[in-house]
């Protein structure tokens, strides 16, 4: 099934319903467990890669949005500890969307812009009642100070764990 591209036409028809739909039909139960199959992967490339299968004969893409909305939906039912995990992945996703070359050896203004766009636009997936202790794990992150090229290969990378026990009460 070829499906149809452009701006925009993510936002018609129920997006939300289409993106259940179609990581049902990749065989994940839930959106948590989908991007969980890809440790690394941001949202943006799991959209993609929903939106290149033919598991439905929706024509209209999904976007990242719709993912991360179900995802955050389904994390915040499941509690503290759910939550938790959906920010350390999230933040993960992020970080190898925006730091591709991973965490500068030093700080430029292109590379402060990186590392800012990441902490923006993970700060914005995971809600922005979320946003100060956001800012605690982002501050944890650079008090580390990581080798320079440095990505998490995981949710369970030991800087970001560290990060997350400045996350806060639950």
């Amino acid at each position: 099934m070829q499906r149809i591209t452009g701006r925009g036409l993510e936002l018609q028809g129920d997006g939300l319903a289409r993106a259940r739909s179609r990581v049902k039909a990749a065989g994940f139960a839930s959106v948590s467990g989908f991007v969980e199959s890809a440790p690394t992967a941001s949202l943006v490339e799991l959209a993609e890669q929903l939106n290149r299968s033919d598991a439905d004969s929706d024509p209209l893409p999904i976007s990242a949005d719709h993912i991360g909305r179900i995802w955050r939906d389904e994390a915040r039912k499941g509690g503290a500890d759910a939550l938790e995990r959906f920010a350390r992945r999230a933040l993960v996703g992020e970080l190898h969307r925006h730091l591709a070359d991973g965490w500068p050896a030093t700080v430029t203004e292109e590379s402060a812009f990186q590392v800012t766009h990441a902490l923006v636009t993970w700060t914005g997936l995971i809600g922005h009642d979320l946003e100060e202790r956001a800012n605690a794990v982002f501050d944890a992150i650079d008090a580390a100070h990581p080798p320079a090229k440095w990505l998490p290969a995981n949710a369970d990378d030991p800087i970001i764990a560290s990060a997350f026990t400045r996350w806060g009460p639950r």
